[in-house]
């Protein structure tokens, strides 16, 4: 009798009571969503336990749900860089990367991530020259960047992977005039590619720039033997020893003994004299 008498105060007092039932339920299911300011740390929290392919798909599903754009800026970044490393996911990750560039082009990681599609393409899928571009594209957004010089080596490096030394040599051409304390290493790719196309004399003057801007270290001793090089392709087989003596103690002794007697034995026979 009581609860027919409460009944009609029920039906009341429902309509007041369910939103604050449903609400606290309405939290909790959105925040086991993609959309909800929570779900990175999942995803995050799926990366810490070792589920790299469900961390990926669930950074991309907050990306792609999430109603914070910085929230779906960080998932697709976090989701690249670990398809393209832990998750071993090549072509996934030069997508999210692309759609990154895409959409947030005004990021300070957008060098970065020109950086990070090189690298994919040039060992994930044998594209030194896509390489190539997005080393220059990378320059192209941070120009002032401390690695901007070494962009450009890398450009310069993947354009004659690519069978491309017209590009190279105008990659490291710009090095050298835009970032001459790294011209050493530019003028030496140069002179290499030099002696390839058989321009000895012009492969010499790249030696010997980068082994005045390089008084010591590795670049200059590969400078200075390099100049050798040249010296006895042009005939000057003096010079050439003079040039080997001056990194005679740089050079393993036997490297260094091996090619002084071959020079000795070049100008001996030059000159007519018997042994």
């Amino acid at each position: 009798m009581r609860l027919r008498a409460m009944s009609p105060w029920l039906r009341e007092l429902a309509p007041a009571l369910l939103p604050l039932v449903g609400l606290p339920l309405l939290v909790v299911l959105f925040a086991a969503t993609p959309a909800s300011p929570w779900a990175l740390h999942r995803a995050d929290a799926r990366l810490g336990a070792g589920d790299l392919t469900g961390a990926v798909d669930a950074y991309q599903s907050v990306a792609r749900w999430s109603a914070w754009p910085g929230q779906a800026r960080e998932a697709t970044w976090r989701a690249a860089n670990l398809a393209a490393s832990g998750a071993g996911e090549p072509l996934q990750a030069r997508r999210l990367y692309r759609t990154f560039l895409k959409s947030w082009p005004d990021d300070p990681r957008i060098a970065q991530t020109r950086l990070s599609l090189a690298r994919l393409e040039w060992l994930d899928f044998g594209r030194p020259d896509r390489a190539a571009r997005q080393y220059t594209w990378a320059v192209r957004e941070s120009p002032d960047a401390p690695e901007a010089a070494d962009w450009l080596q890398r450009a310069g490096d993947a354009w004659l992977r690519a069978d491309r030394p017209k590009q190279a040599r105008a990659a490291w051409k710009r090095l050298i005039a835009e970032h001459p304390d790294a011209a050493p290493g530019a003028h030496l790719s140069l002179s290499r590619l030099d002696l390839v196309e058989g321009e000895v004399e012009r492969a010499y003057d790249h030696f010997q720039s980068a082994a005045v801007q390089r008084s010591r270290g590795p670049e200059s001793t590969l400078a200075r033997l390099g100049m050798s090089l040249c010296l006895e392709q042009l005939g000057d087989l003096e010079a050439a020893l003079a040039e080997l003596d001056e990194v005679s103690d740089e050079l393993p002794h036997d490297v260094w003994k091996e090619r002084r007697e071959r020079l000795i034995e070049r100008r001996r026979k030059a000159a007519g004299e018997t042994p």
